[in-house]
């Protein structure tokens, strides 16, 4: 489940660095201000987390605290993925698309850096020895997870890489800032189309074509004055 960005009682904070030999209690624990970036929080359990790692605790409310933690983990985990998976870029242009896996880059690596804090870890080992089941499919998501938030990245890395030639197309207001930025961008595009595992499948690609073609049209259509096209030279203007 999403948490407001203002709690910080029971909140993993992302930003805040700890050690494995950390003797706090969540419950104590002071939080920074700071807000995760993307939003997404996964929260401890409100419980005494220093147990020793060779004797598992035998309180009931520990484990029963620790096993909830993980399956509501799992199920924000799974959650945000179908979010952000069924998300759709904002706009008809490329630059629009540079921006949706700019948020989804994003937000997923929020996560993926939470999952590798300390106490998330001791968290899982622990829920992992309770419940074995329950974790291999903690497990599957993460790995769900990983996966996507690298798809994500690398396609956001290669795509800004385009990112002021479609800044200049979206800005071009005539025809020669169009005809001299179209043959370094196709050079780009073929590049992202020989190393993007997601770009190189062709319905993809199709439809990134498709927005560029459709902000060239966007700025010729700005660039052309109708009122003046078909103009003899010896007509008033």
């Amino acid at each position: 489940m999403l948490k407001d960005d203002n709690r910080h009682d029971g909140v993993l904070n992302g930003v805040e660095t700890l050690e494995n030999n950390d003797t706090s209690t969540l419950s104590n624990k002071p939080h920074s201000n700071k807000q995760l970036q993307g939003g997404v929080h996964l929260e401890l359990p409100n419980v005494d987390i220093t147990w020793d790692d060779d004797q598992l605790p035998r309180e009931e409310n520990i484990q029963q605290e620790v096993k909830r933690a993980m399956l509501e983990w799992r199920k924000l985990i799974t959650n945000t993925l179908e979010t952000q998976l069924g998300k759709q870029a904002q706009g008809a242009g490329p630059l629009a698309v540079v921006e949706l896996w700019r948020e989804r880059s994003m937000v997923l690596r929020t996560l993926v850096e939470q999952l590798q804090e300390p106490r998330v870890k001791r968290v899982s080992k622990l829920a992992g020895q309770l419940d074995p089941e329950s974790l291999h499919g903690f497990e599957v998501v993460t790995v769900q997870l990983e996966t996507a938030r690298e798809d994500a990245t690398d396609n956001f890395h290669l795509l800004s890489t385009l990112d002021r030639h479609f800044k200049k197309l979206a800005q071009g207001r005539d025809f020669g800032a169009i005809a001299e930025t179209l043959p370094r961008l196709l050079e780009g595009l073929h590049l992202v189309w020989n190393i993007s595992m997601h770009y190189k499948r062709g319905d993809h690609m199709e439809a990134l074509m498709e927005r560029i073609a459709w902000q060239v049209c966007e700025s010729a259509r700005h660039a052309v004055n109708m009122c003046t096209l078909f103009r003899d030279d010896g007509e008033e203007r």
